[in-house]
Formats: C-alpha cells, structure tokens, sequence
C-alpha cells in the first residue's frame, strides 16, 4: 500500500483493520509527536500506552479506523502533557547537595570522608564563597540546579544574549566555586 489510505468506513473488527490500525496509528502518532523529540520517554512507549487505552475503551464498536487513530493521537498527546508536566514538577536538587556532590575534596587522588562538623564548615565556606559570584551567575546557578529551570528561560531573566552563553556563566560559576572552596578549605586545613 503505496498511496494514502482512506480511513473512513474501514471497521475496527477483524484483523486488516487492527493491522491498519497500528500502522498508520504508529506513523501518524510518531509525526504528532515530533516535538517531543528530546524527552525522555520515547513516543514507541506513548503509541503502546494509547494503544492500551484505546483497547480499554472498546466499547464503541461503531468507530472506524479514522476515529480511532485520532483517539490514539489525542491520548499519545496527552499522555506527553502528563509526562511533561511530571518532569517539570519533579523535586529539584537542593543546592548544597548539589555543589557537595561536584566540589569533592580530593588529596593524593582519593576523595576524603568528611566528619558531620567538616561537611557543616565546608558548606558555609561554598555558601561564602556563592555570596562573592556576580549576580547573574548566581543567578543562572541557582536557577539551574535549585529551581531545574532552562537555560533559555534563565538567559532572558537574567539578561544574556544567549541560551549558551548562561551555560558559559553557569560553567564559570560551578568552576569558580569549587576552586575557590577547595582553595578555602585548604587553607584552614594548613
């Protein structure tokens, strides 16, 4: 079948029908999702999901195969709303955590274990030293990892020309913290 299919009429109670179904569910999904592209759930899942659902909802024996495939675009769609706004509303990393995780203290090319009162001291020292940033960069910093928000959306706010020169600034910010901690801490240490 080379040319395009006319949907109208064709039932969904035997197997051509399914098979069509599928088919051309698959494709016309997959182009409704385009969009989506770069998230993580892959539109195969979404179409399977649909699917599902559609299969849920059999009891409209009246539908053709063109009522069907706009169900299983409507639900692939939002099934992706869902997913989106799951994604977004996921809990953030806490800051402190975050800069502890990559501002590990590391001597002779081992990580150091830190005692409870260590890690308390070496927090208020990155806090410190958070406080000396410029105020962009805080902010684009903050904004990233505390609030998981987007670099486009965080260059606009905070005035830079482009998405990829606030992830410039969030890069020079991470790198100026963890020197500058490190350096600190290092020095109460000696």
């Amino acid at each position: 079948m080379n040319g395009p299919i006319d949907l109208q009429g064709i039932q969904l109670n035997d197997d051509h029908g399914w098979q069509l179904l599928v088919r051309t569910g698959r494709r016309e999904l997959r182009k409704a999702l385009g969009k989506w592209k770069t998230m993580g759930e892959p539109w195969e899942d979404v179409f399977q999901q649909a699917l599902l659902v559609l299969l849920s909802k059999q009891d409209h024996p009246s539908w053709d195969l063109k009522h069907a495939i706009s169900f299983l675009i409507r639900t692939g769609r939002n099934l992706m709303h869902e997913a989106h706004r799951n994604l977004k509303s996921r809990p953030t990393q806490r800051l402190d955590e975050y800069l502890e995780e990559r501002i590990a203290l590391v001597e002779d090319g081992e990580e150091v274990q830190l005692t409870e009162a260590q890690r308390k001291a070496r927090k208020r020292i990155v806090k410190k030293v958070m406080d000396r940033l410029a105020p962009r960069q805080r902010a684009v910093l903050v904004g990233f990892v505390c609030e998981g928000r987007r670099f486009r959306e965080l260059a606009q706010e905070v005035g830079y020309a482009s998405e990829n020169a606030a992830k410039k600034a969030k890069c020079i910010a991470m790198n100026r913290v963890r020197r500058e901690a490190n350096a600190e801490w290092a020095s109460r240490a000696a």
